[in-house]
């Protein structure tokens, strides 16, 4: 699965936007329903609709990491937050 990603030293996880995890998610291994609740950064409290734990690849270099998807409003498609940078 290919997507374009946001980088974020801001964001305290990883993130996917929901509406790209429908399209793929299919194509994931790992991902499971999630209980975690999302605090955003103008203080609302979003839950998480489920979580994906997988490998990424970014020109050349694999990381493992892990993804909490929520629904972004448009804003990105997912976001590398400061676990993984």
């Amino acid at each position: 699965v290919c997507v374009q990603a946001l980088f974020d030293n801001g964001a305290m996880t990883g993130a996917m936007c929901s509406s790209v995890f429908k399209t793929v998610k299919h194509n994931l291994k790992g991902w499971r329903r999630s209980t975690q609740a999302l605090r955003m950064a103008n203080g609302t409290i979003i839950p998480s609709e489920a979580t994906w734990t997988g490998t990424i690849h970014i020109e050349g270099i694999e990381a493992t990491g892990t993804f909490e998807v929520f629904n972004s409003g448009g804003g990105w498609s997912f976001l590398f937050g400061k676990l993984l940078l």
